[in-house]
């Protein structure tokens, strides 16, 4: 089948929680409000996991990236909104794609404060991060520790400190910190170990790793995070309880 993105709720015909029959990029005039990917390019065949639209006074106002996970590869694209086309200034050699060859299970994309690309996913039972450059170049991966088994989101705090939210392989919901900047001989982005240095779980000090949060026990991995203005973190969980 094909890989469709559709864009709801709307600003137009000002009717929110309705489909926006103006996002309708596959320009086949049904009005379904959605954007066939496979008409933008052949390689974006397989589940579209991740949308972001630039901000409002950004560079690329008027630009969104796209992720999908073929079954083989993760491809990430970025798309002019007004006219269905790749922005041919991104990716592997210009194409509007870059391809992360043989890594599947995209789960999230977001912007760092200098507009970097992060994604994350997880790909055969371990979690991967990677980021890319405003260009949509390779950057730097992030050290994503083994037990480190689902990787399902990442933001950034104004330290500049990156925030992973995941699964360990205990089946607990934890939030790795990594550095932003590459510390020599390194090539990968290391562990934050200044994030919660006591390795406290749920605010009691534990024998756990430092740079690591347990969320809950009980939990069944982290879903999703969000960092405030004020640089705390929501968390979004599920567990025996509550969720």
């Amino acid at each position: 089948g094909t890989t469709q993105v559709k864009q709801s709720p709307v600003e137009n015909p000002n009717i929110p929680g309705t489909l926006d029959v103006t996002f309708d990029y596959q320009f086949d005039a049904n009005g379904d409000g959605s954007m066939d990917l496979s008409s933008v390019d052949a390689g974006l065949v397989g589940a579209t996991k991740t949308f972001y639209s630039y901000r409002t006074a950004s560079t690329k106002q008027g630009y969104s990236l796209v992720g999908v996970d073929t079954g083989t590869d993760t491809k990430i694209a970025r798309i002019r909104q007004n006219d269905n086309s790749l922005d041919t200034s991104f990716g592997d050699a210009s194409s509007g794609i870059y391809t992360l060859s043989g890594v599947t299970g995209l789960n999230h994309l977001s912007l760092d404060s200098l507009d970097r690309i992060l994604i994350t996913g997880t790909h055969s039972g371990a979690g991967w991060a990677q980021r890319l450059t405003t260009a949509g170049v390779a950057d730097v991966a992030f050290t994503v520790p083994v037990a480190l088994v689902e990787a399902n989101a990442v933001g950034q705090q104004k330290s500049g400190r990156y925030i992973l939210a995941g699964k360990d392989n205990s089946g607990n919901g934890v939030l790795v910190a990594f550095q932003d900047a590459l510390v020599s001989p390194a090539t990968t982005l290391a562990v934050d170990t200044t994030f919660n240095p006591l390795g406290q779980v749920n605010g009691t000090p534990a024998a756990t790793t430092a740079g690591w949060f347990t969320a809950s026990a009980t939990s069944s991995g982290l879903y999703n995070v969000t960092i405030n203005g004020d640089d705390t973190i929501l968390i979004a969980y599920q567990d025996t309880t509550v969720q």
